[in-house]
């Protein structure tokens, strides 16, 4: 029977029109049903009735599928949806705040900062920082949130105390006159101090101190000096720049200074600031990196602000932002922009996933403010602007157009006009520009302003030329410029002839490759004239020409093939990134065809992207996932999906188990275990009931049969003899799960599909809900109707489920609402409970009953407290379409969510965090790790002045943090018997401590008289040796704590990494003085003159296995290998990583190196060779702070300043392509000609 929908008034307004619209559109196309349409559109029967409700405007992917699906034509729709979309945000303005809640692109100011949320736990950590240091420097790429951060946190939070009493603040930019400035700023603030700055800093310094006169004893001055690269920039005259320095430094460091600076600036100019060593002075321990906000944080300053305005944020409109944004810099900006967009065309007091695609979303947002920013840059500098946007774009020969990332080398110098535009995009959140690199923000500026799209197709083929010759001069370059990587015939006259046309495009670097170029072909013309003369003529001459012509042309054939699929590589790639939030099977498949086409930079990061993405979703249906269901002893995990299969996993692993279960030939729409878990139960599209053997995945019996449309839910009795189902043909029933037979006549009452189905624990009641707004209970043992139908949902029922005691029923509903009731007396219990903001779709209670799990349309899962009725921690969010059911694990720790984006997930029902994510439970930056060596433990250490255990297996805590410490615990080391942990911190001590206890044994270790920056065993357990920021390492006895002779001195500078080598004979530290030293544990003696070639500090070092290498990490973003009996370098340094290298490890056979970086990568190395292994591991949103190999090389894992640790399985990244080409295959067929017709298909994996 068809679904029942409800009576439409076309004057009812905008939204009613719409939804007439659309039914009228079904009508013509034959009435389908809302399952055919299902099937055809991608989207849920939910979502497409929801669509032609009428209650909201559903949103523009919904409505083209819907049209789609109906044979309409998507233009006119789309056209349709706009104008409705402006209707509604016409005639609905009223809304409870009269100013957007949001600064768009702009910084957030002071006054701003009751609408600033999100970075609530990095401004704690620079007011902490502050309060310590005098100075502090706040670095992070333009579009980070620095400036934001600055004023609208650091500064309220100081004036209203957060520092103790309310001190007074001095917001400044330097400009052209930095000194001048800085006069004015403190003069705002304290009036008082109006003395000239340049001549004595210590008078200036006392000035202040006699201006808080009248204040509290512990307040001070702080200056937030914001966009310090101003500086460089626009001050240039370099002795007012350092009048500048010398006069804020020197006030701030003066005895008795009441004056603290924080200084925000743009990491790009970290090296600028380096060239000062009174800078370099007052930065050395005075750093914070702002890093891209995370999920949950970009969630916060996308919801907050609303919420504290009177206004409410769809659900859905968060989770697109989130997943388009989230972890990328500059996602603040960018979010905040797209949410001004949706604010304008709000509906009401909701603001609306419908009105932020009505204004373009990111997209459209940005192609406005790139067409301002060009207009004010005035004609000359537009034409530079075009020039550098170019060059931030690469073409293939199929016009895919993507952003690249470039090195501030590649642009010229000697433009001023280059950097003032390069400096004006970034500042508008257009460019991103870190210390050496630029690339566009976003690529919705690619694809969205239409000015740089026209640029590209005005001179496409010209584009590709430019990119190839860009690559040509840097490969050439790189080879000592030798003559060989020059070009020469056809490629070569192309060039020359394209750099006529454009003589301003081309770099100084590409016009010196261009002019040797035709120095080279000139001189070898001229010679191949002469020889030309000297040859014999003969058949012998005219073969070698031939010959000679035919290798040519083939090697031109070769090259042409090559740049060929070097742009399909790209192609494929930039599609898998785009399809994974919806399609992730598919943009599997096309990540590894990228690679398999041309091993590109974008396959590999396409490739790794995936990998880190997995880790966190069930990845392996092809469609939306509709069910989830744990067998009774939590052991398998079963999935069933719209692309007709059901799927086994490990929950404990994430893997799957067996080969996909085939045999329904519609959707899978349900699934459920037996109560002894020998029979898998399963519900399909195609009207069955099929039963299978979980163990072997083989179908058991004939199908149910009896239904005449779907089948949409099920359940067992509790003595697994009865089964139920429901069905759209507005029944359910009752079967003998034994013989497959009806049990009684089918269950009549409803009136419009049957969506649920629930037996109470006693097995006394059958719970059924359906379309018809109805909830009905039943006699299972009679078939007969219990009581009346409970009353109260407005619209369809779509789940339904029992309290573990019987005595609470939950339902939800397609109008948002979860309602509880008393199965006894059919009465409400409590108020419904709120909070999604789409269609709530599943229910399922925990084993103890304790919480209620819901699943929405908005993208999220929610907890509730059932008893209250209050949300049980925030929702949990991941998915990027509607959830579409529910499930505890028999032990309740776990929640298994399905999706329509084709993936299900697992959820800690104690944390709210998704399972396979990053571990967490440290307080602060998680900053080393160890394995202890039975591999079964590993420890952890962070700024929360604590070390921990956790289980390597299970990932959870083992035992209580150890505690002692009394500041940032830095270092940690398990004695090689396992029983000894050390652990060093920044209250300059070491600790030892029983492993297994957790119990301190003995005092401090405390004769540093700075930082104790690392720790590290002897390999026989008998000396301890500890490195320390004042310079020193020294040597202990493990035992008893006591220090073995007297400190190893010899670097000028911090000391920070120490390591043994395998028979113990040396021992290795690592300095910021830039250099290494080897000495001899057993004398205390330096062993041969410090290794010399990092040019920059020398953060970690780590010996091979076998004792012969020795690798080194250095901020100068290098890592390098060395001899560690000649003392000299191997090879050439290992570089790829594109900030401070930090951490350093070998695998247990020496085969692997494990590097970290604050570029937020973990890298993979082969020592033997140089290069690099699969590509780099990410994840991490902040700086990589060490790592470390599990005992059998399997596992790595990695500690990090965005507060986790996350594992990592060795073998998957080293080879990626076999880790996800072995799992998700290739493209199939109609895969391949959906996104590379006619291309050659690459080879089977």
């Amino acid at each position: 029977m068809p679904r029942r929908e409800r009576v439409l008034d076309p004057a009812g307004g905008p939204v009613e029109r719409f939804a007439a619209g659309l039914r009228e559109l079904r009508e013509n196309a034959g009435r389908p049903g809302y399952r055919d349409l299902a099937r055809r559109a991608h989207f849920s029967v939910t979502t497409l009735s929801v669509a032609a409700a009428g209650r909201q405007l559903p949103s523009l992917a919904v409505t083209l599928a819907y049209v789609e699906a109906c044979g309409g034509d998507r233009a006119t729709w789309e056209q349709r949806w706009r104008e409705t979309a402006a209707a509604l945000a016409d005639v609905e303005t009223t809304c409870a705040a009269a100013e957007p809640p949001y600064r768009g692109l702009a910084a957030y100011e002071p006054d701003d900062a009751e609408w600033f949320f999100g970075r609530e736990r990095l401004v704690n950590e620079l007011l902490e920082g502050v309060a310590s240091r005098r100075v502090l420097a706040v670095f992070g790429a333009s579009g980070s949130g620095k400036s934001s951060v600055l004023r609208a946190g650091v500064v309220p939070r100081v004036a209203r105390g957060a520092l103790g009493s309310e001190w007074p603040t001095a917001l400044m930019t330097p400009g052209d006159d930095p000194l001048a400035e800085l006069t004015r700023a403190v003069a705002r603030s304290l009036p008082d101090v109006a003395t000239d700055l340049s001549h004595d800093p210590a008078a200036w310094a006392m000035a202040i101190g006699t201006a808080l006169g009248d204040e509290p004893d512990d307040a001070e001055l702080l200056l937030v000096v914001d966009q310090f690269e101003e500086v460089f920039t626009l001050c240039a005259d370099d002795d007012r720049r350092r009048a500048f320095f010398a006069a804020m430094l020197g006030a701030a460091h003066s005895p008795g200074s009441r004056l603290r600076v924080m200084l925000g600036i743009r990491a790009d100019f970290y090296a600028r600031c380096a060239q000062y060593p009174e800078l370099v002075d007052a930065l050395r321990d005075s750093q914070t990196m702002v890093g891209p906000m995370s999920a949950a944080e970009l969630r916060d300053a996308l919801v907050r602000p609303a919420e504290r305005a009177g206004l409410r944020v769809e659900g859905a409109l968060v989770s697109t932002v989130v997943a388009q944004l989230a972890n990328r810099p500059g996602a603040l900006p960018l979010a905040s922009h797209a949410m001004v967009q949706a604010w304008q065309r709000r509906r009401g007091t909701t603001m609306t996933l419908a009105g932020y695609e009505a204004a373009g979303g990111v997209d459209g947002a940005l192609a406005q403010s790139a067409e301002a920013i060009y207009t004010a840059l005035g004609p000359e500098r537009q034409a530079t602007t075009r020039r550098v946007l170019l060059r931030l774009v690469d073409s293939g020969d199929d016009a895919l157009v993507t952003r690249r990332r470039v090195t501030r080398a590649e642009f010229d110098d000697d433009d001023p006009d280059i950097a003032t535009v390069i400096d004006r995009l970034a500042t508008a959140r257009l460019l991103t520009v870190t210390r050496d690199t630029v690339e566009i923000t976003h690529e919705a500026l690619v694809q969205g302003w239409p000015r740089l799209r026209g640029w590209i197709d005005d001179d496409h083929e010209g584009l590709r030329l430019h990119r190839l010759l860009t690559h040509a001069a840097a490969d050439w370059e790189s080879l000592g410029r030798e003559d060989h990587a020059l070009y020469r015939g056809t490629r070569l006259a192309r060039a020359s002839e394209w750099r006529a046309e454009n003589p301003d495009a081309v770099t100084a670097r590409e016009r010196d490759f261009l002019d040797r170029s035709l120095a080279v072909q000139s001189r070898a013309r001229a010679t191949s004239r002469r020889r030309r003369r000297a040859l014999l003529a003969g058949l012998l001459s005219v073969v070698v020409v031939v010959s000679v012509l035919a290798v040519a042309a083939w090697m031109q054939a070769s090259r042409a093939e090559r740049q060929h699929n070097l742009a399909l590589s790209r192609q494929l790639a930039a599609q898998s990134q785009s399809l994974n939030p919806t399609r992730p099977t598919t943009a599997r498949r096309l990540a590894a065809a990228a690679w398999m086409t041309e091993p590109t930079h974008e396959a590999r990061d396409a490739l790794t992207f995936m990998l880190a993405q997995q880790r966190e979703a069930l990845i392996g249906h092809t469609d939306n996932v509709w069910a989830v269901a744990f067998s009774p002893d939590g052991t398998l995990l079963a999935t069933a999906s719209y692309d007709r299969t059901i799927r086994l996993w490990n929950p404990a692993t994430g893997q799957p188990v067996g080969e996909p279960l085939i045999g329904h030939t519609g959707a899978v729409t349900g699934a459920a275990f037996s109560p002894d878990g020998t029979l898998l139960a399963t519900a399909g599209s195609d009207g069955t009931v099929r039963l299978w053997n979980p163990r072997t995945g083989v179908q058991t019996g004939s199908p149910f049969t009896g239904h005449t449309e779907a089948v949409t839910g099920l359940a067992f009795s509790k003595d697994g003899k009865l089964l139920a189902t429901s069905s759209d043909d507005d029944t359910a029933r009752l079967w003998d799960a034994r013989t497959g037979r009806p049990a009684g006549n089918p269950l009549t009452g409803h009136t419009a599909d049957v969506w649920g189905v629930a037996f109470s624990p006693d097995g006394t009641l059958l719970a059924t809900v359906g379309s018809d707004a109805a909830v009905r209970l039943w006699d299972p043992r009679t078939g007969k109707p219990v009581g009346s139908p409970l009353t109260g949902h407005t619209d369809d029922v779509l789940g339904v489920a029992f309290s573990p005691d019987g005595t609470l029923l939950a339902t939800v509903s397609s109008h948002s609402a979860v309602r509880l009731w008393d199965p006894r007396t059919g009465k409400p219990v409590g108020n419904p409970l709120t909070g999604h903001a789409g269609p709530v779709t599943s229910a399922a209670f925990s084993p103890d009953g304790t919480l209620l799990a819901t699943g929405s349309s908005d993208a999220t899962a929610r907890l509730w407290n059932p008893r209250t009725g209050k949300p049980v921690g925030n929702p949990l969010t991941g998915h990027t379409e509607d959830v579409a059911h529910v499930a505890f694990s028999p032990d309740g720790k776990l929640l298994a969510t399905a999706s329509e984006d084709d993936t299900a997930r697992l959820w800690d029902t104690r944390t709210g965090r998704p399972v396979g994510g990053p571990v967490t439970g440290h307080g602060g930056p998680v900053t080393d790790v160890a394995f202890r060596p039975d591999g079964a433990l590993f420890a952890t250490t962070s700024t929360d002045e604590t070390a921990r255990l956790w289980d390597a297996r299970t990932r959870e805590p083992a035992g209580l943090p150890f505690a002692g410490h009394t500041d940032a615990v830095l270092g940690v080391a398990f004695s090689p018997d396992g029983t000894l942990l050390a652990t060093a911190g920044t209250d300059d001590a070491a600790r030892l401590w029983n492993a297994r206890t957790g119990k301190p044994l003995g005092g401090p270790l405390d004769l540093h008289t700075a930082d104790v920056l690392s720790v590290v065993f002897s390999p026989d357990g008998s000396l301890l040796a500890t490195t320390s920021a004042d310079a020193t390492a020294r040597l202990w006895n493990a035992r008893t704590g006591k220090p073995v002779g007297r400190p190893l001195t010899g670097h000028t500078d911090e000391v920070y990494g120490v390591a043994f080598s395998p028979d113990g004979g040396l021992l290795a530290t690592t300095s910021a003085d830039r250099t290494i030293r080897l000495w001899n544990p057993a004398t205390g003696q330096p062993v041969g003159s410090p290794l010399t070639g990092h040019t920059a500090l020398v953060m970690d070092v780590a010996f091979s296995p076998d004792g012969k290498l020795l690798a080194t990490t250095a901020y100068d973003r290098t890592v390098r290998l060395w001899s560690p009996s000649t003392g000299r370098q191997i090879g050439r340094p290992l570089t790829g990583h594109t900030e401070d290298v930090w951490s350093v490890a070998f695998s247990p056979d020496g085969r692997l190196l494990a590097t970290t970086s604050a570029d937020r990568t973990v890298r993979l190395w082969n020592p033997a060779t140089g290069e690099p292994v699969g590509g780099p591991l990410l994840g991490h949103t902040e700086v990589v702070t060490d790592v470390a190999f599990s005992p059998d090389g399997t596992r790595l894992v990695s500690t990090s300043t965005d507060d986790t640790i996350r594992l990592w399985d060795v073998a998957t990244y080293e080879n990626p392509l076999r880790a996800l080409c072995g799992r998700f295959g290739l493209p199939t067929d109609e895969e391949w000609s959906t996104y590379a017709p006619e291309e050659p298909r690459p080879p089977a994996c």
